[in-house]
């Protein structure tokens, strides 16, 4: 549809330009009176034809706009057959629920499903059957003929289309979807609920059965403290990395960033020699006995005995993205010999348990501590964008970062520059979704009690999940004046605060946090339990 408004813009401002000259034969002096009107008609359609000019007119009557909807119901109309072939056998045999706002929604499903089923086109449905409440008031224009009747195409689409947002949206739910379903579905049963008080003692999770007035006195006691000693500090000077500045008597203030640091290496550095990375991972293997994570896919019935040597060639054959036909080829090990110790030996738990030894072997060193921020393990997550050479089932296209091909997002959560814990998701995923899944699920010894992220790693679930599982979250936002300008909510009026720089927006609201808490409690005990992935909990309640 796009390409269509290119296409036509580009040929509307060519016929623009003779539309210009058809004007000019009004003020050509050259054209004598006795000229009549049919000659002078001739003469413009010989410069711009009749159809064209019936266009341009229309373009300019419309205030030069085209209607990109118009272009993109067109196109649908082309995909007919396309969207008919795999989306009917899905509307056929699975069932939605929703709230009651979804009802009309609903009911449109449904007479989908009665009209495939006994295999009539819509057409031959009177209108007075056909359920209309659910279109939008916008699409009305394009979704009906002359004769005011649905256009069976375009209205098969819409469903689909509105269903597809409602269930994104969580307003229609699927009972028998893992991430669809209903979100009551994804949370403890009610006859488990019943023992809530032994859930919080097996889960470690005892905060909850404090009585959320105590935690939340406890949380105002603490927060009004803290925003009044930074302010304190600010308005004396001590905090040397804010820089206040005034602009026509508002004031404005900002963090000082760091300096550049220079990319040289240290000295240290330049003594060192290289070394082949298989001697690397065989010092490793000898310290902290990783090799010894990857035992036969068969146990003890299996016959191949581990090779360090053939099982460092097919890591290093999948760390690298070399791959084992490659790493067969410029190896004395065969491809065959390569590819059947990959399958036995390489898979995700005994990837993860190698990575727990060695982890857990550098955190036993005392330089490991020498990391530490203000004496506690900080640890941060970021996702890294790769492209992939197939279609797997979390590659998706991201046109920033892979044009026109697919890719897939490392998720990585690092501690004292050591990688402990790795999630690989979707490019169009949101990776405040899966904070609490890498740090709740990291196995290794090293528990960090702080957490950072980019702004794209922040929701404001997070900071009430994090702070209930006994973290710290403290993300890293670009512009932290805005961000305080419109998130920080305090336990006061804004107005009790007087003149400070630090001022909370809004107050927070007690009452609801209260009559809340029992279904807190709960979202809570399902995350530790992982009554269902975790992130598909935190992505409804963000």
């Amino acid at each position: 549809a796009k390409e269509r408004v290119y296409e036509h813009r580009v040929e509307t401002n060519r016929d623009l330009k003779k539309a210009a000259q058809v004007l000019n034969l009004f003020t050509d002096g050259s054209i004598g009176k006795n000229v009549l009107f049919r000659e002078i008609k001739e003469k413009a359609f010989r410069i711009l034809n009749r159809e064209k000019m019936e266009q341009v007119a229309a373009h300019i009557a419309a205030k030069a706009g085209f209607d990109e909807e118009a272009f993109r119901w067109d196109h649908i109309d082309r995909l007919g057959r396309q969207f008919k072939l795999y989306l009917r056998p899905v509307l056929s045999s699975v069932d939605f629920m929703g709230s009651p706002a979804q009802v009309p929604l609903i009911e449109a499903v449904n007479f989908l499903k009665g009209v495939f089923g006994k295999g009539r086109p819509i057409s031959q449905y009177p209108v007075k059957k056909i359920p209309t409440r659910f279109i939008p008031s916008k699409v009305k224009r394009y979704l009906y003929n002359r004769h005011r009747l649905p256009v069976s195409d375009r209205y098969e689409f819409l469903i689909c289309r509105l269903l597809r947002d409602r269930l994104e949206a969580g307003d229609i739910f699927c009972p028998d979807s893992v991430r669809f379903r209903s979100f009551t579905d994804d949370l403890v049963g009610d006859r488990q609920w019943r023992q809530k008080d032994k859930l919080f003692d097996s889960t470690g999770l005892a905060i909850l059965g404090q009585p959320i007035s105590e935690h939340l006195e406890a949380l105002e006691h603490k927060f009004e403290g803290k925003i009044a000693r930074v302010n304190r500090q600010i308005a004396a000077g001590e905090n040397e990395y804010v820089c206040i500045r005034k602009q026509g008597g508002k004031v404005r203030w900002h963090l000082r960033y760091p300096p550049g640091r220079e990319d040289v290496n240290h000295p240290f550095f330049d003594a060192l020699g290289q070394v082949n990375i298989a001697s690397v991972m065989d010092f490793a293997n000898r310290r902290c006995r990783f090799m010894d994570a990857f035992e036969h896919v068969l146990g003890r019935r299996a016959r191949t005995v581990a090779d360090n040597r053939i099982i460092t060639a097919c890591l290093l054959a999948w760390g690298t993205n070399m791959g084992l036909g490659k790493m067969g080829q410029v190896s004395d090990i065969s491809y065959n010999v390569l590819s059947t110790a990959s399958d036995n030996f390489i898979r995700l738990e005994t990837l993860r348990e190698a990575n727990d030894l060695i982890s857990n072997a550098i955190a036993a060193m005392p330089v490991f501590r020498h990391y530490d921020t203000d004496g506690v393990v900080h640890s941060s997550s970021d996702g890294q964008k790769f492209e992939t050479g197939i279609n797997t089932i979390n590659a998706r296209h991201s046109p920033k970062y892979f044009g026109l091909k697919k890719g897939v997002v490392a998720y990585t959560l690092v501690a004292n520059h050591i990688p402990v814990n790795a999630r690989i998701i979707g490019a169009n995923e949101h990776e405040s979704h899966y904070v609490f899944d890498i740090l709740f699920n990291n196995t290794s010894e090293i528990q960090p009690e702080v957490h950072s992220t980019d702004s794209h790693g922040t929701n404001e679930v997070n900071f009430a999940i994090l702070h209930l599982f006994g973290y710290q979250f403290a993300p890293r936002y670009r512009d932290i004046y805005g961000k305080t300008k419109t998130s920080l909510y305090g336990f006061r009026h804004p107005s009790r605060y007087g003149d400070s720089l630090l001022v909370p927006v809004r107050k927070i609201n007690k009452k609801l946090i209260m009559e809340g808490w029992e279904g807190i409690q709960r979202i809570m005990v399902s995350l530790a339990l992982k009554t269902t992935t975790q992130s598909i909990i935190v992505g409804k309640l963000g």
